[in-house]
């Protein structure tokens, strides 16, 4: 009974986990072991912040930040 309710929750995700949309590109270069691609712009992540700007780096997956080691140029 349990690998049934796993079966149908794998049948109905997947259209949900195929949706992911491969981002268009121009094939420049390819051998055999490569092949090198020129993509157009995408967006990989997007967010929102309604409050103060300071309050972005909190929505992050990891904090960008002097404090926390990991800290990456940002220019806008």
């Amino acid at each position: 009974m349990k690998i049934r309710k796993i079966f149908i929750l794998l049948v109905i995700l997947k259209g949900t986990l195929m949706a992911i949309e491969e981002p268009k590109y121009t094939v420049i270069q390819t051998n055999d072991t490569f092949e090198l691609r020129e993509y157009t712009p995408f967006i990989v992540a997007q967010t929102e912040v309604t409050g103060n700007f300071d309050e972005m780096g909190k929505k992050l997956p990891l904090p960008i930040d002097k404090h926390s080691g990991f800290c990456v140029e940002m220019t806008l």
